[in-house]
Parts: C-alpha cells; structure tokens; sequence
C-alpha cells in the first residue's frame, strides 16, 4: 500500500513537472537562443511567420555560422517581449541599452545596428517650418508626440513631455500619424524611410529634413536568467571580426 502511493505522489510529481515546463518555457531546458522581437522593419520583422531584417542576418551569422549556437525568433508585441526576457521565458532582444533594462539584462557593447534619430510627421502640417529648426530634445515640448508601447527611447528622454503610447509597432503609429492623431513621432530616420516606402505612405508621411536629435546603438540585450548570458564576451570578438571582414556590410547592403 505505502509503495502505491509512494508511486502514485512521484507519478503526479513527473506530470507536474512537465506542465510546469509547457507553461514556463524558461523551467525547460532548450537547445536553442530564443530572440523575441516585434516589428521593427528593416531591422527585424516577422513575414509569413517568420522572422526577417538586419538583426537576423547578423545574429544568424554570428551565433550559427560563427558560435556553432542555434538562435531562433519569436515575433511578439513589444511590451510582451521585454516582460518575457525579465521573466526569463526568453532570452534576449535587440534594443536600446536602459538603465530600466540593465537591472534584468546584460548588454553586448558592440551594437548589432546604429541608426539616426530624427522625426516625422504627416504632410502638410503647418508646422513643419518650425520642425525643420528643432535641433534638441527640450525643443519637442510644444509638440504632440506619439509612440508604441514599450518605446524604451521615448520612456526614458519624453516621460516630461506631451506624448501618447498607443499601438505595438511602428507602423500602427505611422497609419496614426497619417491619420493626423499627433503631431510627430521620434524615431530612427532610416527605419521610418524604410516603413514610408514600405506601408505606401509616401504622400501621408514624411522625415523632417536636416532633424538629428542623436545616434543610437541598438545591442543585443541577454536576460540575467539565461544560460546563454556567458557568451556574450564571446560574440563581442565575433561581431568585430564581422565588422573588420565586411560581412556587417553586406548584410546592410541588403536592406537598401
């Protein structure tokens, strides 16, 4: 009788344990580098359920070709995304290196991309003669701003400002943008160029031309929870190699 149920509680305990593992990816061991991400084209996209854009490339470079280490992309809304790589679900994004995201992440210092952050707004407002002359963060306080949920840049430099979180993406802001729902959003320029002539906005949205507020380095930020966190001097070296032999290069060039 004792030995029946002593079977009886281990049986139960094995069956918890693989529910637990089904519901919390992160109690699993797995094979593979999960990099969540949401849409951020061309840096990264998902297209038929799968993941595409400059951050793949490169990272697909760096930790298969180069680190023998498998990595695979979960596309997610932003804000899901970065709760997961705290929770240690997933383990790691492509972003802007934060104070906030520091104190659950470890960042790679050689970026995966750099880009310039300037501003757009929709076509023929009537105050883009004045947009033309902002050459500082403090100069957009008389400016409605909207961004996407999770906007680390704007969470950290526009909190002081007008400015409204709405949608998961980038391009939900450019159609509200186009749609006269606020006055500019502050984003990279080449990212926003890339979405114009992508979404087919080129007669809603512009860039306002000769704006750079900064440039910004975007890392591959690694969770403190995941097992891969210790590779990261590791794809350091490679991303220069990538760097010194051009391959960083090529793979722009592809997204031209």
């Amino acid at each position: 009788m004792y030995s029946c149920s002593m079977k009886m509680i281990c049986r139960c305990l094995c069956v918890s344990i693989v529910l637990i593992s089904l519901a919390f990816p992160s109690f699993a061991q797995r094979d593979d580098m999960t990099i969540v991400h949401s849409f951020f084209e061309p840096f990264i996209w998902s297209e038929d359920g799968t993941s595409r854009g400059i951050y793949v490339d490169v990272l697909t470079e760096a930790f298969e070709k180069r680190m023998g280490i498998t990595v695979s992309f979960k596309n997610l809304p932003w804000k899901r995304a970065q709760a997961g790589v705290r929770q240690g679900v997933y383990d790691g994004f492509v972003s802007l290196e934060t104070p906030e995201r520091n104190e659950y992440s470890v960042a790679c210092q050689i970026p995966v991309a750099e880009a310039n952050m300037g501003l757009a707004t929709y076509v023929g407002h009537p105050r883009l003669q004045e947009m033309k002359t902002i050459d500082k963060i403090a100069d957009l306080k008389d400016y409605q701003l909207i961004t996407y949920l999770g906007h680390g840049w704007a969470k950290r430099y526009l909190t002081d400002f007008s400015i409204q979180f709405s949608g998961n993406d980038l391009a939900t802001v450019l159609e509200m943008l186009a749609r006269h729902r606020g006055d500019i959003t502050v984003e990279p320029v080449e990212i926003v160029n890339y979405n114009i002539h992508k979404l087919d906005l080129k007669d809603r949205i512009l860039v306002v031309p000769g704006v750079q507020l900064s440039t910004l380095e975007f890392k591959l930020l690694v969770g403190k929870m995941s097992r891969f966190v210790d590779q990261l001097p590791r794809l350091e070296s490679v991303l220069l190699a990538m760097k010194e032999d051009g391959t960083f290069d090529e793979i722009l060039n592809r997204y031209k």
